[in-house]
């Protein structure tokens, strides 16, 4: 078995036994826990609960009898199980999510919060976000919480995703908020980039000339988010950091988009 297949069903969740046990099944059909356990290399002591495992997430089925023996099921059948599984969870825990919310220890929590930050000065506070979702959440929440400027420096890769924030661009106007755009782009990208146009004022600059490849957000001269992973990397492994610090934005970003503004085409 590749290295390749078991890292892509490591990400359906199954941990370093269950994918083994489960490539045992498959390639035998039936087979008791012991026997599956000699074939997969996986200790005779766990292969038992693996098995149970690997029923309740629907891609093996159990024989009754002496002994007892688990039989695989169809690989596409068992991980459209596995999916149904895997959303039923989900979405558990999300119901458990919202109720906590509304509950008094979420009250409790926020209290902590409000007084940590009490003792943290405003601007130490910097963060890294990992993954691709996360940062995304972050910037929606950015924009959310802008309540005077957003500073936006894209580029050319980048566009899809700052168009992909249109709707939350237009609800910050909307509040007042000056956002002003500074894009890296080529002349083939002019026409795309017209459609943030009713977002605030876009600046266009060569990226050839400016010799810059990045992207930030600014919010409110306060708070900037810089990714610092190429767009390429994997979508669990792009990096970003956060930070709330006047100083920064003021000396290093500001001048920054103040360069691309003065210099647009």
């Amino acid at each position: 078995m590749s290295k390749e297949l078991m890292d892509i069903l490591r990400g359906f969740g199954l941990n370093l036994y269950e994918r083994k046990i489960w490539m045992a099944l498959l390639s035998t059909g039936v087979g008791t826990a012991g026997v599956l356990s000699s074939l997969s290399g996986v200790p005779r002591s766990r292969s038992y609960d693996i098995l149970e495992s690997l029923v309740r997430k629907g891609l093996a089925m159990i024989q009754p009898g002496r002994p007892v023996k688990f039989i695989a099921l169809d690989p596409e059948e068992g991980l459209e199980r596995l999916k149904k599984t895997i959303l039923e969870k989900a979405n558990e825990k999300i119901e458990k999510i919202d109720v906590f919310k509304k509950s008094e220890y979420m009250k409790y929590l926020k209290n902590l919060y409000k007084t940590a930050r009490k003792h943290v000065e405003i601007e130490e506070i910097t963060g890294t976000l990992t993954g691709r979702g996360n940062i995304l959440n972050h910037t929606i929440k950015m924009i959310k919480e802008a309540r005077n400027n957003l500073t936006i420096v894209t580029t050319e890769e980048n566009l899809d995703d700052l168009i992909d924030l249109k709707s939350y661009l237009l609800d910050a106007k909307e509040r007042g908020v000056d956002v002003r755009i500074a894009a890296l782009v080529s002349e083939k990208a002019k026409e795309k980039l017209s459609m943030m146009g009713d977002v605030g004022t876009v600046y266009v600059a060569s990226a050839e000339s400016m010799g810059l490849k990045g992207n930030c957000f600014i919010m409110d001269d306060k708070e900037v988010l810089l990714p610092i992973t190429d767009k390429k990397v994997e979508d669990s492994q792009q990096l970003a950091i956060w930070a709330r610090s006047g100083y920064v934005v003021e000396n290093v970003f500001k001048p920054l988009a103040k360069t691309i503004f003065e210099s647009k085409k």
